[in-house]
């Protein structure tokens, strides 16, 4: 069993041996050398024995200021200070954490009641679902950190995460790191997380298990997990060697009807709840009727790792309600201009993989790149893949290989 924990008590992941399994001839010469293929597995396993017992202990709490009736709208006089009081969290996090408890008195009362110690230990605690190989290398030179699009569920990535390690020969662990609360579970009760936030949430992963070692970090972002990924390379250059942007969400396209569809929903409040809804309806339907919906409606070219993805984590309240947000929190940050100074001092680290039709990241935004950053090596992908490409194995496999060739011209790993 191969398994990562962090303080943010990460669910782990069982890696197994396949040995009657032969890898597609699609990943990659090295395959057919390679020791019997290693499949990536989510097991749930749930929060720190203390994070769960204070969990569980504020929900009694609320359930119980809540039968004592009174005002129920009415918010503790000193909420923000006691929130600005609290150590270690920046403004906006605070800010953020401030308006969900706004909007929730009776949880605002409950929080209020709590010692110092709880109380940060309830704001800073996050259950963490990652999808991750570990290297048959003893002292592997190579760390791949997966930065998932929106939605955040490494289900998703299963096909890629496994081709990848393929590619690379067993030489350097791969780790895919879910978005917070777009896992199966509700382990945060609830709550809404922005787009700075899961940022905040991927460096503290990075600080915690891998800055510590040896090993050289490479960052791939997929989607607005590549805005994600180079938020990350900023905060930690020191470390991280090489980054890979893999059909990129770093601007609005404000000619894409789709994108606009979804931030007027995203932006609705009323609309964002009634979509969850529906996708927690759809969920709870018996699981052959859930499965056909997703192939029918979301994707009749899937594997079948997307689909289960899909039903198990996505038609989810919860999920669905933190895609929606952080959507809208996306869009609203995607108004401003990429970091171009950064990019152009990194631009020798950097990479762009981009789609022929892709309105999440078009064309015409690779010409921008090529413009204010003419350094930075830029790719089409001309295969007919999507940018949903981790969703299907073909679209994995052609994927996966293109990284790690990428890895292994950056001669950051012996080719194989």
């Amino acid at each position: 069993m191969a398994s990562a924990k962090s303080g943010n008590d990460p669910l782990s992941i069982d890696v197994e041996d396949e040995s009657e399994m032969q890898a597609s001839p699609n990943v990659g010469k090295s395959s057919a050398k390679a020791p019997p293929k290693k499949k990536a597995k989510i097991v749930h396993i749930e929060d720190d024995p203390l994070v769960t017992t204070l969990k569980d202990g504020f929900k009694m709490m609320t359930d119980a200021i809540a039968k004592s009736g009174g005002d129920d709208d009415a918010v503790p006089n000193n909420l923000w200070d006691a929130l600005v009081a609290l150590k270690g969290f920046d403004e906006g996090h605070i800010a953020h954490y401030y308006a969900h408890l706004v909007d929730n008195p009776k949880t605002a009362k409950a929080f209020m009641m709590l010692k110092l110690d709880n109380k940060l230990i309830w704001l800073s605690s996050f259950a963490t679902e990652l999808l991750e190989i570990r290297s048959r290398e003893p002292s592997p030179p190579l760390h791949v950190l997966v930065i998932p699009g929106n939605p955040g569920i490494v289900g998703f990535y299963k096909d890629f995460v496994e081709a990848l390690y393929e590619n690379l020969g067993g030489q350097a662990s791969i780790t895919a790191i879910g978005h917070i609360s777009h896992g199966q579970k509700d382990c945060e009760l609830g709550r809404l997380f922005s787009l700075h936030e899961q940022i905040d949430h991927k460096v503290d992963f990075l600080e915690q298990e891998v800055l510590h070692t040896e090993q050289s970090i490479i960052l791939v972002g997929h989607s607005i997990g590549a805005y994600i990924g180079l938020e990350i390379f900023k905060r930690l250059q020191k470390k991280v060697n090489f980054f890979v942007g893999l059909y990129p969400f770093l601007s609005l396209n404000k000619s894409s009807m789709k994108q606009s569809t979804i931030g007027y929903i995203a932006r609705s409040s009323l609309l964002s709840k009634g979509v969850s809804l529906l996708a927690s309806f759809i969920g709870s339907l018996q699981p052959s009727i859930t499965r056909s919906i997703v192939r029918r409606f979301l994707g009749s070219s899937w594997s079948a790792a997307a689909v289960d993805a899909g039903c198990s984590h996505l038609l989810q309240y919860h999920t669905m309600h933190n895609v929606l947000f952080m959507a809208k929190m996306e869009f609203l940050k995607l108004h401003e201009e990429p970091d171009w100074n950064f990019i152009r001092a990194k631009q020798d680290q950097i990479v762009f993989l981009f789609g022929v039709d892709d309105h999440w990241g078009p064309l015409a935004h690779m010409e921008e790149i090529s413009k204010h950053a003419p350094g930075v090596a830029l790719s089409v992908e001309k295969e007919g893949h999507t940018h949903g490409y981790c969703c299907t194995e073909a679209g994995s496999f052609w994927v996966a290989d293109y990284v790690a060739n990428l890895i292994k011209n950056q001669m950051i790993i012996r080719d194989t």
